[in-house]
């Protein structure tokens, strides 16, 4: 029943009462009801503007919260205006954020203050002419500038007035000089602009204590009961919050409830006293009595205050549900508010985590830890319960604990954990992960059924929610962070994106740390031989001369390996790194322990001996020599090694430098054909550095068609002395440095690498001698060109020898060519050289084993290689009467070389006696300066003219010169 009946059944059963009497207690009843809907309104007031303050009070935390993070004033600018444009889209009041920098210039933005580059006012921009923002707040930040926020009020006023004011309501925000800043319902000209005349009256009212209604017209031209409240942020109203309900809606059923009892009659009024006083407190006192204690119970910060009247279905129940209501939205709105703060600061710890996490990354090079300083942050600064971080071996699945933070450490170790999905202990959240490189979450490990074998474990820690990340680089999953929160469901979606990039950031720092750990070894040895490099060996020896007792002393030396070069070119760095390695290892195991072994290029190792009373350097030189013929193979091919050691012991005053420039010239001065494999260092070597410089100066400028010319020294058969051919013997004439004999420059050339184009000049210079031979109608046999090891390294070499033959017209089947390959080059890669040799020989080519006997040939090596003669060396020819060892030697090649099937040639025969000698011996044929000198090309013409028209025998040539 509602109010009017009860009211009409009252005046029917009632006497009518004075009439002064009815007006009196009407207009009193009158003035209690519009007081109760002016505090009921008021009451409104409290509750929008409570709820209105307090999301501006959560945009002013998550501000100054936001402004607190360092990611916005230390990250990048990308990374900054990421995380502004994050806070834009989840916060509905915010239409715009802004970092300034301390120059005034803008760091970042998003939103309505996204201004690349520009600089931000402190006074709001107006968004139309006339139409100034809402508001702006303007936060320092720590590391200097500023946080700039735009907002939306006029949203928050619309949802406000939607949710928790009645029908027809209206919302006004007012600035704090008296313009409007925003306004529900909407009504976009009157932004901007002043209060109208007729809600003066209100204005006024702002600064008076607490609040007042009062009934005006508004901007609209409706009547309404209007109050106005400040909203205040810190220390001052930032605006005031003018609500109007409509007159409407409070006062005209008052005033019809009074037209209608004073309609009655005087006589009804005094009945009407009597059952107001005897009912009136259960029908009409009693509710309104409770609905008020019900409201004041919620002003008074009682959220959970409902008022039972709303099951009624009269007036009071449309206010106690429409209180009811309000009541719902507020508790909601304070629910959610206060969700969302918990949100911003498990957010906050994480960004803080991280952060935290990447300045350890910064500042430490310790792996380990770091590893336990960033667990350690994990649960410090992010408020977890536990964090570890664990790698998988690889051998057997499981996972070892390599840092963790938090209580239980004992436990952790004692639980165990594996990558196998087979198992139990594979199924929680780190095997999972592992196995598929995806995150895992447990949001409750009590219920979880996964967590079975750890649960009773780790709720006995407090841990109630679970989220573990694998640790990869490169694709390669080596580990995991796992998280634990001490309650079930922390981890939310905001905040699982931050503990990601902290997985990777820890994986990244794991990754890089183990790096540069690698990169600081490398800078003090070598990679390919795990030995100190030449910075590691200057540090040993600085420290080493420090400690030297007394009568000791150190010696340097430069250890030089032959064709190292060659054969890098020919089988590629690795496979000679493998060589360069096992070479290594064989050194050092002739060294005593307190010398080292170091390398000083790709080609020489460095050595530094400790010289004490009894114990001679030298003795150990050669010692380490002893390793030397090395026969290894690389790439499955057999090769032989030699070596030659230059040696400078410590002198004061001379730095380690110059003690391993003056080795490495002592080396440098033993040439490969040199039976001398250990030189100690002189002063002559100096002179002949520099004499050497610039003949390799002179070498690199030299034209070689200008600067270079063949001549030809023959040999003859020694049973008839008919011309069996001559060798191409290459002379240079240096503009600069005169005749250079071709023991210097030939050497010089091999160590520089200017050997291959010198070699590829003397090629197409006697193939083209021999075409215009073969046009002259000049016969001089088989003209031999000499190789080096440098040649038949170069993968290249057969390719342009048969582009030169094509461009001569010369056809080495029908013309006599021949190539020279000393026995030492050809045995140090043997493989390769009988292949090259081979190619050669299906070119026509003969092919002649130049210097027998120096070498280290062994029979073995003599089959395998497609010969046609060898050239027995003229050490051992000139010796032959002096050394009977020479003649063994000779007359044992002589045998060798018939039993194999060879032609003999016997190099620098000089005199009758040892012609005669070398007939007995049954020796083929013969060459040296008995037989003639090396000839010009004019010469040897006419030398072979001369031999035509004699009669054929061996003749010397007249007045040989001495031996070059």
């Amino acid at each position: 029943m509602n109010i009017r009946r009860r009211f009409a059944w009252l005046i029917l059963v009632a006497a009518l009462p004075a009439v002064g009497t009815v007006f009196f207690v009407a207009w009193r009843e009158y003035g209690a009801l519009r007081a109760s809907t002016e505090e009921t309104a008021m009451l409104a007031v409290r509750t929008v503007s409570l709820d209105y303050g307090k999301d501006l009070h959560r945009l002013r935390i998550g501000s100054a919260r936001l402004a607190a993070m360092p990611a916005l004033y230390e990250g990048s600018p990308k990374y900054c205006a990421a995380v502004l444009a994050r806070v834009v889209d989840l916060d509905p009041l915010v239409s715009g954020l802004a970092v300034m920098g301390p120059n005034g210039r803008e760091r970042c933005g998003s939103g309505s203050l996204a201004h690349a580059g520009g600089s931000v006012s402190s006074v709001p921009p107006a968004t139309k002419p006339g139409r100034p923002r809402p508001w702006l707040l303007d936060l320092p930040l720590p590391g200097g500038g500023r946080l700039l926020v735009d907002g939306r009020p006029g949203r928050l006023a619309r949802r406000v007035a939607q949710e928790l004011l009645p029908s027809g309501s209206s919302i006004i925000l007012i600035g704090r000089t008296g313009r409007i800043r925003a306004r529900w319902p909407g009504a976009p000209h009157s932004i901007g602009k002043p209060l109208p005349p007729s809600l003066e009256a209100v204005w006024a009212q702002r600064s008076t204590a607490g609040l007042h209604a009062l009934l005006a017209t508004g901007v609209d031209g409706i009547q309404r009961l209007y109050v106005i409240n400040p909203l205040r942020i810190d220390d001052g109203p930032i605006a005031y919050l003018l609500v109007g309900i409509p007159e409407a809606r409070l006062l005209i059923p008052v005033r019809r409830i009074l037209i209608e009892t004073m309609g009655l009659g005087i006589a009804t009024l005094v009945v009407l006293l009597v059952i107001f006083a005897l009912v009136g407190k259960i029908w009409i006192d009693r509710p309104l009595r409770g609905l008020l204690d019900t409201i004041e119970r919620f002003d008074a910060g009682d959220e959970k205050a409902r008022s039972p009247l709303d099951v009624r279905r009269d007036e009071f129940g449309v206010l106690a549900r429409g209180f009811n209501r309000l009541a719902d939205h507020v508790e909601r709105n304070h629910r959610v508010l206060e969700d969302q703060l918990e949100q911003i600061e498990r957010l906050n710890r994480a960004h803080q985590t991280l952060s935290g996490i990447n300045q350890v990354l910064l500042r430490m090079r310790d792996r380990t830890g770091f590893l336990q300083a960033a667990c350690r942050i994990a649960v410090e600064q992010g408020g977890l319960r536990m964090a570890w971080i664990g790698e998988v071996d690889s051998a057997t699945d499981r996972v070892r604990v390599v840092a963790q933070a938090g209580p239980g450490r004992e436990v952790l170790d004692g639980l165990s954990v594996s990558a196998d999905g087979a198992v139990p202990e594979g199924r929680g959240t780190v095997g999972p992960s592992l196995r598929s490189g995806t995150p895992q979450v447990v949001q409750d490990i009590e219920s979880d059924p996964r967590m079975a074998p750890w649960r009773e474990a780790l709720l006995a820690l407090g841990c109630r929610a679970a989220l573990t990340f694998p640790l990869a680089h490169g694709g390669h999953i080596f580990g995991n962070l796992t998280l634990y929160a001490a309650t079930a469901n922390a981890f939310d979606e905001a905040s699982f994106g931050v503990y990601r990039e902290l997985a990777g950031d820890i994986a990244f720092g794991m990754n890089f740390l183990q790096v540069e750990g690698q990169r600081d070894w490398l800078m003090d040895h070598d990679a390919a031989t795990d030995l100190p490099n030449h910075r590691r060996f200057l540090q040993w020896f600085t420290d080493a001369t420090a400690t030297l007792d007394a009568g000791e002393n150190l010696s340097v030396g430069v250890l030089q390996v032959d064709q190292m070069a060659e054969l890098r070119t020919r089988h590629g760095r690795e496979a000679v790194d493998t060589l360069r390695r096992e070479i290594g290892t064989r050194l050092a195991a002739r060294l005593a322990g307190d010398d080292l072994l170091a390398v000083l290029s790709e080609d020489d190792f460095l050595l530094a001996w400790y010289t004490r009373p009894g114990r001679d350097v030298t003795a150990s030189a050669l010692d380490l020599l002893s390793v030397f013929p090395l026969e290894l193979r690389v790439a499955g091919e057999p090769i032989r090694l030699n070596a030659r050691l230059g040696l400078e012991p410590l002198t004061p005053g001379v730095d380690v430098e110059t003690l391993i420039h003056r080795a490495a010239l002592a080396v440098r001065s033993l040439v490969p054909a040199d039976e001398r494999r250990l030189a100690f260092y002189s002063a002559a070597l100096e002179t002949r550095e520099k004499h050497r410089f610039e003949l390799l100066r002179a070498l690199e400028r030299a034209s070689l068609d200008e600067e270079f010319r063949l001549v030809y020294q023959p040999h003859v058969d020694l049973a008839s002395g008919r011309v069996l051919g001559a060798e191409a013997l290459l002379r240079w004439k240096s503009p600069t440095l005169g005749d250079v004999p071709p023991g210097e420059f030939i050497p010089a050339a091999e160590q520089s690498g200017q050997i291959r184009r010198i070699s590829q000049w003397v090629m197409g210079a006697a193939f083209e001698r021999l075409h215009a031979w073969q046009e002259a109608g000049v016969e001089p046999g088989v003209v031999s060109i000499n190789l080096s090891a440098r040649d038949c390294a170069d993968t290249e070499f057969v390719a342009s020898i048969r582009e030169r033959l094509a461009r001569s017209g010369l056809d080495p089947h029908r013309v006599g060519i021949a190539v020279e390959l000393t026995e030492t080059d050809a045995v140090t890669d043997l493989e390769h050289t009988a292949g090259v040799l081979r190619a050669l020989k299906s070119l026509g080519f003969s092919l002649y084993l130049d210097d027998f006997g120096t070498g280290f040939a062994s029979m073995s090596h003599l089959v395998g290689l497609p010969l046609d003669a060898i050239k027995i060396d003229l050490s051992f020819i000139q010796a032959m009467f002096e050394n009977p060892a020479a003649r063994s030697v000779t007359e044992a090649s002589i045998a060798l070389g018939h039993g194999l099937g060879l032609q003999v040639i016997a190099e620098g025969v000089e005199t009758e006696a040892q012609l005669e000698a070398l007939r007995a011996l049954g020796c083929d044929a013969a060459q040296g300066y008995l037989i003639n000198r090396p000839l010009e090309v004019p010469a040897f013409e006419a030398w072979l003219r001369q031999r035509a028209s004699a009669t054929p025998d061996v003749q010397p040539a007249p007045d040989p010169p001495a031996r070059e």
